[in-house]
C-alpha cells in the first residue's frame, strides 16, 4: 500500500497542502555508549613505564621504571589494549550527501492558470520552464526552488491529481519538460505533487481521521519514478552540471521516496 499522509481538506494556493508521513529522517546516527564515544580510548592498563630522576654522584641520570598493572590503584585487572579495528563502528548514513533537502532561500512559485488548463495550452507554463534549463548556470541556480500551483480551481471539490483536464495537461507539459527532481523544491509537498500528477491514485482515509493519498499501480509509480531520474541524468549530462550536485540530489530524492513509501 502507496500512502501519502495529508491533514484536512484545506487548500493552500488551489490544491490542498499534503504532509509527508514520515517525521522522523532516515539515518539517524546510532549514539555509542557513554562508556566509549566515538574517538574515545580504552586506556592502555597492561603495563606503565615511569621514569624517575636518580642522583649519583652529582650527576643526575633518567631511570626508567616498569610497573606491573597489578600493582596499580585498586588492583586493577589488565586489559589488552584496544585497536581501532576493535572499537564499535560508527553506521554510516545510507545517504550521506541528502542533507535532508534542506530549504532553499529563494523559491519560484509558478501559477498555472485556469484558462490554460482548459484549452490545454502548455505554452505559457513552458515560456517560464524552459528557460531554466538553458544553461548550466541558470540550472545550478534554480536547483531544488521551483513549486507551482492550479489556479481557479477552488470551487472543485476534487483534489488537482483527480481532474483529468489537469492530468492531461500535466503530461504533455511534462513531455516538453521533464526535469521535475533536479528544480522542484523538496521540503515541501512539490515533489509528490508531480507524482500524483502523472501517476493514478485516489483519496482515501487513513487512521487518525487524516486524508490520504493512495497510488493505485506502485509498479506505474516506480516506472515513473526511474523515467523522471533518467531525464533528469541527461539534464545533467547535456548542462554538464557538478558531480557533487547530480550525487545530492539524487540522494535527497532517493531519501524522500524512502521516507514516504516504507
Amino acid at each position: 500500500m502507496f500512502y501519502e499522509k495529508t491533514t484536512d481538506a484545506a487548500r493552500n494556493s488551489g490544491h490542498r497542502r499534503w504532509r509527508n508521513p514520515v517525521t522522523a529522517p532516515l539515518g539517524c546516527q546510532q549514539r555509542l555508549p557513554r562508556t566509549q564515544q566515538e574517538g574515545e580510548i580504552a586506556p592502555y592498563v597492561g603495563f606503565d613505564v615511569r621514569s624517575d630522576i636518580v642522583d649519583h654522584g652529582g650527576r643526575r641520570r633518567l631511570r626508567r621504571k616498569r610497573v606491573s598493572a597489578h600493582g596499580l590503584a585498586n588492583n586493577s585487572v589488565p586489559r589488552q589494549p584496544q585497536t581501532t579495528d576493535d572499537m564499535p563502528k560508527k553506521p554510516k548514513p545510507k545517504y550521506p550527501r541528502a542533507r535532508l533537502s534542506p530549504a532553499k532561500d529563494q523559491i519560484l512559485v509558478i501559477a498555472i492558470t485556469h484558462e490554460s488548463v482548459v484549452t490545454h495550452d502548455i505554452r505559457p507554463l513552458l515560456d517560464k520552464l524552459l528557460p531554466l534549463a538553458a544553461t548550466r548556470e541558470i540550472a545550478m541556480r534554480w536547483e531544488g526552488k521551483v513549486t507551482f500551483y492550479f489556479d481557479g480551481w477552488d470551487n472543485d471539490p476534487r483534489e488537482t491529481a483527480e481532474i483529468p483536464e489537469i492530468r492531461a495537461y500535466f503530461m504533455d507539459m511534462t513531455a516538453e519538460f521533464p526535469y521535475w527532481f533536479h528544480f522542484v523544491e523538496k521540503v515541501g509537498d512539490t515533489f509528490w505533487h508531480v507524482l500524483r500528477l502523472l501517476c493514478r491514485g485516489h483519496r482515501e482515509q487513513v487512521q487518525g481521521g487524516m486524508i490520504g493519498w493512495q497510488f493505485d499501480d506502485p509498479k506505474e509509480l516506480l516506472r515513473q519514478i526511474d523515467l523522471q531520474f533518467g531525464y533528469m541524468n541527461g539534464l545533467y549530462e547535456q548542462l554538464r552540471l557538478p558531480r557533487e550536485m547530480h550525487q545530492r540530489v539524487s540522494q535527497e530524492v532517493a531519501q524522500l521516496i524512502e521516507c514516504s513509501l516504507q
